[in-house]
């Protein structure tokens, strides 16, 4: 971290520590409230019943609305500037958290999560633009952003170990008692101590170029959702999307700023960066899901026992970006995507050798290489993609994101399909079909393009 104080301005940031630890705590929030609801949903069945809306709307209601306005989000940072955007998102935090563990039935809790989702929305461009600015030497920046990822690896990882130790003692309203409470100290924390920009980008927002990018999104993380249980929901909403999405398209082209500038359209390093960004983490979220219904519905074991059989899997998925940081400003990002992209192949190979009667330990070993490979991937995607842009730091970082939250959804959805239900004679040659579906995808990744910000 010392790295990062002598290249940052000390007329702007005079505590760069405790400044990148103030953003670092929002990211840690949103990421945290993606898994930590997972282990608590059984409690919500018990209070609520109706399991099929409170299992699958409880996650849905916060990640469809995340996903959805990540680009309105990142243009309004551009526009109000980071630390705004960042104290309002953390706000709208607080009231969803509020609002959720005073909810009385389905509907309240399921509002309340999507507040959270609107939240959050606007906290991950807002802190990442923020890492952007006040970082801007290139090799400060680096240092900051590996430190980022790790954090966002770490949420990700607390969020099932945390809230399965709250659930036990407190019950699952405690979940959303701690994030508000962690929430009002970031915002007033970031209030205090991120440093004020005085005026934003003049770029106008464009609000129907961002409405209807929020409704293509929407509709197609809706349709991957409720892929497993209706064909025609799923062509109907895919149908809608494309429609939306030629509008969307149309409106651009004729728009006077539109949502993305156009001088970004034909950016190799953005395109390139932000589809690897989008398959990474529909092979790395899906495949998480895949090993868990292994290790539950198959090998039969706890739930407490799977929680610590994915440890392999999130411990280097939060060292591998800390490690990357010494030789950051030494390997060209594109150097690190084709490691890690080698060992995520890797990974998928081990997959392939799990039987019906295998233990852990080949399992456990693709955990540690498609950890790692993850680990590995999102400094160099995000340093690139912020390189693209470095004028609009806040749309740069609302499009990374948004393409990972998209393949998050895709991924779930997708390998969960191509694997199917977690029967022990017919789930593991599905797993192996996704297996080979993810190594197709590891070596089309390996042949985008990042452009010369990644070669």
């Amino acid at each position: 971290m010392d790295d990062l104080k002598a290249a940052t301005d000390a007329a702007t940031v005079v505590r760069p520590r405790l400044t990148l630890a103030v953003l670092c705590a929002g990211m840690f929030l949103v990421l945290f409230d993606v898994t930590v609801v997972n282990v608590a949903l059984p409690s919500m069945v018990r209070t609520f019943g109706d399991a099929g809306i409170v299992t699958q709307g409880v996650v849905v209601a916060y990640t469809v609305p995340l996903a959805a306005l990540l680009l309105s989000a990142g243009g309004l940072v551009d526009r109000w500037t980071s630390r705004r955007v960042l104290i309002g998102g953390l706000a709208l935090f607080v009231v969803g958290s509020v609002a959720a563990t005073v909810a009385w039935s389905v509907l309240p809790l399921l509002l309340a999560r999507a507040v959270q989702g609107v939240g959050a929305a606007g906290m991950l461009p807002a802190g990442l633009a923020s890492v952007s600015e006040l970082w801007p030497e290139p090799r400060a920046r680096a240092r900051a952003i590996a430190t980022w990822s790790a954090v966002s690896a770490s949420a990700l990882a607390a969020g099932p170990l945390i809230g399965g130790e709250l659930v036990e003692l407190l019950g699952w309203r405690s979940i959303f008692g701690v994030t508000a409470v962690i929430a009002v100290v970031a915002a007033t924390a970031t209030w205090t101590v991120l440093p004020a920009r005085t005026t934003g980008s003049r770029r106008r927002v464009d609000v129907a170029g961002s409405l209807l990018a929020a409704v293509a999104l929407a509709l197609l993380v809706s349709a991957a959702v409720v892929s497993r249980d209706s064909a025609r929901g799923v062509v109907l909403l895919l149908v809608a999307c494309g429609l939306v999405t030629v509008v969307l398209v149309c409106h651009e082209r004729r728009a006077a700023q539109p949502l993305v500038p156009r001088e970004l359209w034909h950016s190799r390093p953005l395109f390139g960066s932000c589809s690897v960004a989008l398959l990474m983490n529909l092979v790395g979220n899906g495949t998480l899901l895949l090993v868990t219904l292994l290790l539950q519905g198959v090998q039969h074991r706890s739930a407490a026992e799977a929680g610590l059989s994915m440890v392999p899997f999130f411990v280097p998925l939060a060292v591998a970006p800390l490690v990357l940081r010494r030789w950051a400003a030494h390997v060209k990002p594109a150097h690190v995507v084709r490691l890690a992209l080698a060992l995520g192949v890797a990974g998928q190979l081990c997959l392939l050798s799990v039987t019906n009667g295998s233990g852990l330990a080949m399992v456990l070993v693709a955990m540690v290489l498609v950890g790692t490979c993850l680990g590995l991937l999102v400094p160099p995607l995000v340093t690139v993609t912020m390189a693209a842009a470095p004028a609009l730091p806040g749309l740069a970082g609302a499009l990374s994101n948004a393409s990972r939250q998209v393949g998050t959804s895709l991924g779930v959805a997708v390998l969960g399909a191509v694997g199917g239900p977690a029967r022990a004679l017919g789930f593991v040659p599905g797993l192996h079909r996704a297996a080979l579906v993810s190594i197709g995808l590891w070596v089309l990744a390996a042949c985008i393009p990042l452009g010369d910000e990644g070669t």
